[in-house]
């Protein structure tokens, strides 16, 4: 099969047949009004462009390309390519898209894509996840490139991954992220804040609840960023907190997403077994696990609306 032939596999077909837009030759803007159609599918004439510049090995054109699109749009799109296409884009992956655009493949591909980026840049990569994205990841990798991956990241990340790796592979320590926003009992608003603002980098990339810990770093209660930015400045932080549903570091990820679809939680805590907060589990690692334990049991428990409004960080 020629490299510039067309192939659909490892993914249902969703490119928009409907969208026949004229290719365009102009600015980034251009291409990603080109990309998808009105129903968020992928266009025929963005997938021509895309393996165009593949069998060119313009790399600077594929990269103007994918820049700009959603980690999921750019998982759809190497569901449509062949293998040769797809060695050839994910080189041109910005790191960070890369990074994004790992966990959103589908097993088969995202085996195959690891194989081809070289350990180094898979390294760059994986420091922009949070833990709970990256160990899934490293996960996937053959033992001698997982060692050479997991050498070649600084310490701190590579210490976070492996203690995630620790854990049973269905329980709640597995699926948790490490970075998680806490704040002692004697803070108040305003001290909350200035810590958010200082830290920067440092803060999880999602998350929806700072809670409040006690001295051995047990949670007492949480408090929604909702909540928090409403109140002034003065309020202290246990004026304001709610109880928080704890899971146990050690509990099976469907009780887990039984206990978010239950209570319609957003995101929990997780405890280990003294009781100290080791991490946070958030909706968008549930959602998938509800999904996956049972394709009809969203339409059975309601769990197609719940979802809907779960990924849209609403309670």
């Amino acid at each position: 099969m020629a490299i510039g032939q067309t192939l659909i596999q490892g993914r249902e077909a969703r490119v928009s047949i409907s969208d026949s837009a004229p290719l365009s030759t102009g600015s980034p803007d251009a291409d990603l009004q080109e990309a998808l159609g009105g129903d968020y599918a992928l266009t025929p004439a963005f997938v021509a462009r895309v393996i165009d510049a593949a069998d060119d090995g313009d790399g600077f054109r594929l990269r103007g390309l994918l820049e700009d699109l959603h980690p999921a749009d750019v998982a759809d799109l190497m569901g449509f390519l062949t293998a040769e296409h797809r060695a050839v884009v994910v080189l041109w992956l910005p790191p960070d898209l890369l990074a994004e655009t790992l966990p959103e493949l589908d097993d088969g591909i995202r085996e195959e894509v690891l194989e081809r980026v070289p350990h180094g840049t898979l390294a760059e990569a994986l420091q922009e996840l949070d833990s709970d994205d990256a160990a899934a990841v490293v996960e996937d990798l053959e033992d001698d490139q997982r060692a050479r991956v997991l050498a070649a990241m600084p310490e701190v990340d590579r210490a976070a991954i492996e203690n995630s790796l620790g854990y049973a592979e269905d329980s709640a320590g597995r699926l948790m992220q490490r970075e998680v926003m806490a704040a002692p009992q004697f803070w108040n608003v305003g001290d909350t804040i200035d810590h958010v603002r200082a830290q920067g980098e440092d803060l999880p990339e999602l998350f929806f609840d700072i809670y409040v810990v006690d001295p051995l770093n047990r949670p007492l209660g949480g408090v929604a960023i909702s909540r928090l930015l409403r109140a002034p400045r003065s309020t202290p932080l246990t004026e304001l907190m709610e109880s928080a549903t704890e899971i146990d570091v050690s509990q099976d990820q469907e009780e887990v997403a039984y206990i978010f679809e239950k209570y319609h939680l957003i995101s929990a805590p997780v405890v280990d077994a003294a009781g100290r907060l080791v991490g946070q589990i958030t909706v968008d690692d549930i959602v998938n696990i509800i999904q996956a334990a049972s394709p009809t049991r969203a339409g059975a428990t309601g769990c197609g609306m719940w979802c809907a409004r779960a990924r849209h960080g609403s309670p």
